[in-house]
């Protein structure tokens, strides 16, 4: 019984089928990607307001701290990208950079070719954000692609481990049966061991009387020899 209840234990446990899900490293990216996009809207936003009620110079010493802040973030991203050695990180460090170079450059490209302020400030928000969204959408993609992949992976490991677990039953079956038959065997000899006697002692008198006739039959024959004699 132990041997088979190991056998049992070796049978490949069947696969449930569960709903896919994307790695979560995937998801992380996505969600660093569109918290990007909303930061570069709402500080966008937020310059367009401040020009309403803002002397223009306060508005520059503000997009320059901000252009500071965005700096030293993708600093520590880059950082981390390379201790981590992370590509993704890497890129956020540069995204970080390119938000950082654009706020400086807003006041001087407005200046200089005479935009309104609003308008060019919300379409590099725009922009920006536009950006962010197809990366989240990129990288979901990318990541959906890589569980399908390793779904049918699966699917195939599957189907070459059936053979396998099918002869694992059948074995186990087969030991069911033999154990049955093991413990049928040793209850028989019990039940069948008085018919097993009267068989015996039927072939003993059966014995008994095929010497008899034998007996007699020499000792008719030894008779005859004497009366011919």
């Amino acid at each position: 019984m132990q041997t088979i209840e190991k056998e049992k234990q070796m049978i490949p446990i069947e696969i449930k089928e569960k709903k896919p899900k994307i790695s979560p490293q995937t998801m992380k990216e996505v969600f660093y990607s569109i918290t990007f996009a909303i930061i570069a809207m709402v500080y966008f936003n937020l310059l367009i307001v401040a020009d309403v009620g803002m002397v223009r110079e306060r508005l520059e010493k503000d997009i320059q701290v901000f252009a500071g802040i965005f700096l030293m973030i993708g600093i520590f991203f880059i950082e981390k990208a390379y201790r981590q050695e992370s590509t993704e990180r890497a890129v956020t460090g540069i995204e970080c950079f390119v938000l950082s170079i654009h706020s400086l450059s807003i006041l001087y490209v407005v200046k200089k070719y005479g935009f309104d302020f609003r308008t060019y400030v919300g379409a590099s928000g725009y922009i920006f954000a536009i950006y962010c969204t197809f990366k989240a959408i990129v990288e979901y993609t990318k990541g959906r692609r890589e569980l399908l992949q390793n779904l049918s992976d699966i699917k195939e490991i599957v189907q070459k481990e059936e053979p396998i677990k099918k002869e694992a039953i059948k074995r186990v079956k087969e030991d069911e049966e033999e154990e049955e038959i093991k413990e049928k065997t040793k209850r028989q000899p019990k039940e069948i061991a008085p018919e097993k006697k009267r068989t015996t002692a039927k072939h003993v008198a059966k014995k008994k009387t095929e010497t008899n006739t034998n007996k007699k039959g020499k000792n008719h024959r030894t008779k005859n020899s004497n009366n011919e004699k």
